[in-house]
């Protein structure tokens, strides 16, 4: 009796772990493990909410980046007064049946306003911190150069797991914009979301030349464009997605933190979009 027991607990195990293969749960929490060894704060299932369903919703993943502290346990911030919030948004899907299939393209224009978030604004021409410091050409690292994608497809055709996890980090970000409140300039925290989709399965990038199918190669790495325009916020905001495989995601993660790092030392410049100027023109008290 007590063998026939043990041997229908292994198959219901072996079952629950057939089953959990199929999921995306074992990359999830592989991709959250990776975070908190790399200096990032994770947490999953994080929520938004719908404005188009109506609903409560959750994102796989989202992050914010560890500060560095001192022996006494301040926040290391060589920006004081300024403070910059640096934030990961990442839905994580797995096949190994579907082909991420993206077009990238010239586009030398990436707009990335809704990735960004700030509560102060230039008290003499009225633009925002993030438009001041990087215009509307910022982007990090672009892997196919100056090619970038707004058009993808699924092969076989099936469930658009693309756009799915596209809409669910744009949404998310938005909402999260949302509930941030201005402070009268006064420890204000400016916010900067790098939005990811990691992809367990095959990928490749589809190049034409002259409308013509010039090149077709396995990717690692791509850079999807799109658009939004949220009810809660009111705009149309460009967002610049990082779609990567699984095992370029430690990757991804080393260019983020050159992105932070090039920011940083790019605002403690003595130039016009140096720290010191900065603070005077956004009016941005000390403590």
């Amino acid at each position: 009796m007590r063998t026939h027991k043990l041997f229908l607990m292994k198959d219901k195990i072996d079952y629950i772990r057939e089953e959990l293969e199929k999921t995306g749960f074992p990359l999830e929490l592989e991709i959250y493990s990776i975070l908190w060894n790399d200096d990032w704060i994770p947490t999953t299932q994080d929520f938004y909410f719908d404005e188009d369903e109506q609903k409560g919703r959750f994102i796989d993943i989202s992050s914010i980046q560890m500060p560095k502290f001192t022996q006494t346990w301040e926040i290391i911030n060589p920006l004081k007064p300024l403070y910059i919030s640096y934030n990961l948004a990442i839905e994580c899907k797995k096949s190994s049946e579907d082909n991420w299939v993206f077009f990238p393209i010239d586009d030398y224009y990436v707009n990335h306003d809704g990735q960004t978030h700030s509560t102060i604004r230039d008290k003499i021409n009225n633009v925002s911190f993030w438009n001041h410091i990087t215009g509307q050409g910022f982007a990090h690292y672009n892997p196919t150069k100056n090619k970038i994608a707004s058009l993808y497809t699924i092969f076989p055709k099936g469930k658009n797991d693309i756009f799915e996890a596209t809409m669910q980090l744009i949404k998310y970000i938005s909402y999260e914009k949302s509930k941030i409140k201005p402070r009268n300039g006064k420890n204000d925290i400016q916010s900067l979301w790098f939005p990811i989709i990691v992809f367990d399965g095959k990928m490749w990038n589809v190049f034409f030349k002259d409308g013509i199918l010039n090149e077709i190669k396995e990717s690692n790495h791509t850079i999807l464009k799109c658009r939004y325009r949220s009810n809660i916020t009111g705009d149309a905001e460009g967002y610049c997605i990082d779609v990567v495989n699984k095992k370029y995601f430690v990757d991804i993660l080393k260019i983020i933190k050159n992105d932070i790092d090039e920011l940083v030392n790019d605002l403690l410049k003595n130039n016009k979009k140096g720290l010191k100027n900065i603070i005077k023109i956004f009016d941005i008290k000390k403590d």
